[in-house]
């Protein structure tokens, strides 16, 4: 009698447990679903290194060694350098495409030369839209390193100006 009264109490615990899950999923609201609207207006990306740039031969993966500066906006690549460049070489990149209204979010790698590896690097990331400047951020990487960081920036609408409001 003992082993039906406990097998009973399992059932009914392990079974109440069941139920309990099952009816908490579909209580369970579903998260809400936030979609971006792409921005309309013509961005610009100006990448500016404080060094001369290499393709890493350390790197392992074929795609990446294959590019010494990659730039990535929300995951997709925007800009890409595939040889090497001269430090202060300003890089423009004209008609970005993917940038959404809110929050945007550019991942930057770069690799400094070899024979440089006892000095600290710099990478200027500036993001235009027109003529206004919506980001200008430096990046740095300590000696040995590589630059590899991320950066965020928010894109408001762009309010479209009214020739009544500076009274023409």
């Amino acid at each position: 009698m003992r082993i039906v009264t406990a097998v009973l109490i399992w059932v009914a615990l392990v079974g109440g447990f069941y139920f309990y899950q099952q009816a908490r999923e579909r209580i369970q609201p579903a998260a809400p679903q936030f979609e971006q609207a792409a921005a309309m207006a013509r961005y610009e990306l100006e990448v500016t290194p404080a060094f001369s740039g290499e393709v890493d031969p350390f790197v392992l993966d074929s795609d990446a060694a294959s590019a010494s500066l990659r730039v990535r906006l929300n995951g997709e690549v925007v800009f890409a350098r595939e040889e090497g460049f001269a430090a202060g070489e300003v890089m423009k990149a004209a008609a970005v495409s993917g940038v959404k209204i809110g929050e945007n979010e550019f991942f930057v790698e770069a690799s400094p030369p070899i024979l440089e590896s006892e000095r600290a690097h710099a990478l200027r990331l500036r993001l235009f839209r027109g003529e206004a400047v919506l980001l200008d951020k430096t990046l740095w990487a300590a000696p040995g390193e590589r630059i590899a960081s991320p950066v965020s920036v928010v894109v408001q609408e762009q309010e479209e100006v009214r020739e009544d409001e500076h009274g023409h």
